[in-house]
């Protein structure tokens, strides 16, 4: 599948070649084919002299027109999402061994922009920050149940962030169960914390 192509004004590619993974709308130039797209479709960035760029979620609502995905990449694999978020769970497991309080993914520093998993034991609490990880929640969801096999998943969509992403606000049980509260370890210390507050 032909993805749509957005094309950024001269010069505008400097920053998103430095590392940078988001296009501004004032730094686009033309999309391709011209018609409306729905919130959070996939796209590829090209430069104003044809170089890709990469693929990104697009929001016409958002100061943050795209947010980068796959640089350099013409279509997103697959198996994008399990790989991002296995390799966020890798991480983890690295530099806190044992732990099962964490935070598993944070945004863009993950590779999955405007999604934020805080990982509390056997039960996830997710924020969605943006209209392209809202529009792939289902796959990610499934991707998290297969990995991690979680006894529940809280959605805590009531960031502001959401409004400026032309997004609602939600907050719900999106799998499993949800407890009113969890025992939480953390330096021999135990505490109780309510994941719906």
């Amino acid at each position: 599948m032909t993805l749509p192509q957005i094309t950024l004004k001269p010069r505008e590619e400097k920053r998103v070649l430095g590392g940078h993974l988001w296009v501004f709308s004032n730094e686009i130039q033309s999309i391709l084919p011209q018609r409306d797209l729905e919130l959070g479709s996939l796209c590829v960035v090209k430069a104003s002299a044809g170089q890709n760029l990469g693929v990104g979620f697009y929001n016409p609502k958002s100061l943050i027109a795209v947010r980068i995905l796959e640089r350099g990449a013409e279509h997103l694999p697959s198996d994008f999402f399990r790989r991002k978020l296995s390799e966020a769970m890798q991480y983890r497991r690295q530099i806190c061994p044992g732990e099962e309080f964490f935070r598993l993914c944070f945004g863009e520093s993950d590779g999955l922009p405007g999604l934020v998993i805080d990982k509390y034991g056997e039960f996830l609490v997710v924020q969605i920050l943006s209209a392209g990880i809202e529009k792939c929640w289902d796959q990610i969801q499934s991707d998290l149940i297969q990995l991690l096999s979680p006894r529940g998943i809280w959605l805590k969509n009531d960031h502001d962030m959401r409004l400026l992403e032309g997004l609602p606000s939600e907050v719900r049980v999106s799998h499993g169960e949800i407890p009113e509260r969890v025992k939480v370890t953390e330096d021999g210390l135990e505490f109780w914390v309510s994941l719906k507050s």
